[in-house]
This record gives structure tokens, sequence and C-alpha cells, in this order.
């Protein structure tokens, strides 16, 4: 009889450290994973200020009359720059959109399962009566704790990917802020919309239309427009990335608890 109970301590004690090990492996990993990816954020911010420095430098020294290149791409470049454009920022959409889609379809079978619900009675309920003082003898479970900390960090990054992705679908660039940047950009645009709308049909009509600068402006204010939907969009991949590996370590924790 003693032997059986302290096979059973032993083999108790031995699960305990055996999730003890998985908890601290699954925080390192996430650790080195978020931490890489900063650093290698830092090091493409350093990379790109290098490079800002470079080609200020080479423009301080190239020939004053280089503008004269500009001159030689015709409007019909410009427009194919624009569509090229134009297209990037559809893609970025299109991607954010299916990503979106995958993780709502995840999230709606997991609350539609019974999954949530076995989740509920096994791992929060427990918590919540301990925590409230209707039982108080409840005994520590260390694959429970490491069942909820992985759940809670799960759910931390679902809204992290969630916050970016919603970011890169709604991506807008502040046009006031950027002319006060770049004053050579125009105040108005003859291509966009909004700027059109704005305009009466006798101005938009008597105003002499530069379309070949109207173009440029465009290309580069949507050029920022692009490059900010992607920024938003990798941070947003990154995390559901970071997210996947969590709900595998989440799971494998459950068949372990």
């Amino acid at each position: 009889m003693f032997m059986a109970k302290n096979n059973s301590y032993n083999k108790h004690y031995t699960m305990d450290i055996i999730r003890f090990v998985y908890l601290v492996a699954c925080c390192c990993i996430l650790y080195i994973t978020i931490k890489k990816k900063t650093s290698d954020q830092i090091e493409k911010y350093d990379n790109i200020k290098e490079g800002d420095y470079s080609q200020k430098s080479s423009c301080e020294l190239s020939n004053p009359n280089s503008t004269d290149e500009d001159s030689i791409r015709d409007t019909e470049d410009l427009k194919y720059t624009l569509e090229t454009v134009n297209a990037w920022i559809s893609n970025c959409d299109q991607k954010t959109n299916i990503l979106l889609s995958i993780m709502g379809v995840a999230i709606t079978i997991l609350l539609s399962s019974d999954f949530v619900i076995k989740l509920r009675q096994i791992i929060f309920t427990p918590f919540v009566q301990y925590w409230t003082g209707e039982r108080t003898n409840i005994a520590f479970s260390l694959g429970k704790s490491c069942v909820f900390i992985l759940l809670l960090s799960s759910a931390a990054f679902v809204i992290k990917s969630c916050h970016y992705l919603f970011k890169a679908i709604g991506a807008n660039i502040d046009y006031t802020a950027m002319y006060n940047t770049n004053p050579q950009l125009p105040k108005q645009s003859y291509i966009f919309f909004k700027t059109i709308s704005q305009m009466s049909y006798k101005q938009f009509q008597d105003d002499y239309i530069d379309i070949k600068e109207d173009l440029k402006a465009q290309i580069y204010v949507n050029s920022k427009i692009a490059t900010n939907k992607f920024e938003n969009y990798k941070q947003g991949m990154f995390w559901f990335k970071i997210l996947l590996i969590s709900t595998v370590m989440l799971f494998i924790s459950i068949m372990i608890m």
C-alpha cells in the first residue's frame, strides 16, 4: 500500500516537472521569436537610415540638371506606374482579408464547439471560485496553470494580430502633413475623387491641369499608402505566426494537463 502511494506520488511529481519544463520552454520559444523580430526591425531601421543618408549624399553630388530625366517619362509610363502601385495596394488588401477570414473562421469554430465549454469548466470556473472565495480547498495544478497562461497569451496574440491587420486595411495618409513636409506636392489633385468632389464643376473645368505632375504626386502618395499597408500587414502576419506557435503549445499542454 505504501509502495503504491509512493509510486503514485513520484509519477505525479514527475508530471509536474514535465509540465514546468514545458511551460518554461514555451515561454523561451515565444520570447526568442519576438526578440528576434524586434532585433530585425531595429537592424532594418538602421539600414534604412544609412540608405537615406547615402541617397541624400549622392543627390547632393549629382548633376543639378537631373530633372531632365523626369521629362523623358511620358504620361503613359506614369499611368502604368500608378496602376502598378494601386495593384500592390489591392494585393495587400486581399491578403489581409484572407488572413482575417481564416482567423474569423477558426475563432467561430472554437466558440461554437464544446472546447470552450469544457475549458471554462476545467480552467476558468475553479479559478473564479478560488478568486472569489467560494472554494478554498482547490489544490494548485501546474498543468492547468500552464494552459491558463498559454490561453491568455493566445488571446493577446489574436488581439495584436487583428490590430495590425485592421490597420493595414484602413491605412491612410495625412495629406496635409505630407504636403507640409513636401511643399512640391500639388495642393489639389485632379485624379483623386475626393479632392475633385470638393470642387465646383466650374472650378474643375477652368483650372489648368498638369496631368504629368498630378500623376507623379499620386504615385508618391499611393506609394506611401502601400508602404504603410504592407508594414502593418507584415506585423499582423508576424503576430499570426506567433499565435499559431502559441496555439500548438496550448493544445499540447491540454493533452498533458
